[in-house]
């Protein structure tokens, strides 16, 4: 593990932990819990069904994703160790409703280092595993773009013009909601600035 993972589990930005076991439930009933994963995942509206569940659901139903995820995959030490670490990370970012964005990118670092990108897809980006051959269902780290104003043709500093728009965006990771949002600038269309005339 390099100095920069090292320096943020001594200031305790960044522990390195077991697997978190949510209950002694979940260890007893594994496969009754990996049933109501399941359900979830292969339902009509599989976002709409997690985004009903409560904090600790939510966290319980990553950390069933992660068990999967293991047991589906040869991983060497270091996998298993970042592994480990992300499912503690993202269980208690659930269950908070919130995480350090720094102490993440700096994990998300590593495990960009140590895992294969289809993995990483299946780790960060999805609610399922799509590279175990199951279809995605839905991004769970977005931008979410709401109240966007008029397509508009702005002109470049070093000349020239291109179309853009001013919006609110409100980041999605991991599908918990960072912030109240913030206004950017986002690239619109020809067409969207015509049908706006």
């Amino acid at each position: 593990m390099n100095n920069e993972v090292n320096s943020l589990e001594k200031n305790g930005q960044l522990e390195d932990v077991n697997r978190f076991q949510t209950s002694e439930e979940y260890d007893m009933q594994t496969n009754s819990t990996e049933g109501w994963y399941f359900d979830i995942i292969n339902s009509n509206n599989a976002i709409a069904e997690f985004n009903a569940l409560s904090n600790e659901e939510k966290a319980n139903f990553w950390v069933i994703k992660y068990n999967i995820f293991e047991e589906n995959s040869q991983l060497s030490d270091e996998q298993m160790q970042y592994l480990n670490i992300l499912s503690s990370f993202v269980h208690d970012a659930h269950l908070n409703q919130n995480y350090n964005e720094y102490e993440f990118n700096v994990l998300n670092k590593h495990i960009l280092a140590v895992f294969e990108p289809n993995q990483v897809i299946d780790l960060i980006y999805y609610l399922d595993t799509p590279s175990l051959g199951v279809e995605p269902n839905a991004c769970f780290w977005c931008n979410e773009i709401s109240n966007p104003g008029p397509c508009t043709i702005r002109e470049r500093p070093q000349g020239g013009y291109y179309l853009a728009r001013t919006a609110t965006v409100k980041k999605y990771r991991f599908g918990i909601s960072l912030g109240g949002g913030q206004e950017v600038e986002v690239p619109c269309s020809w067409e969207e600035w015509v049908a706006e005339g």
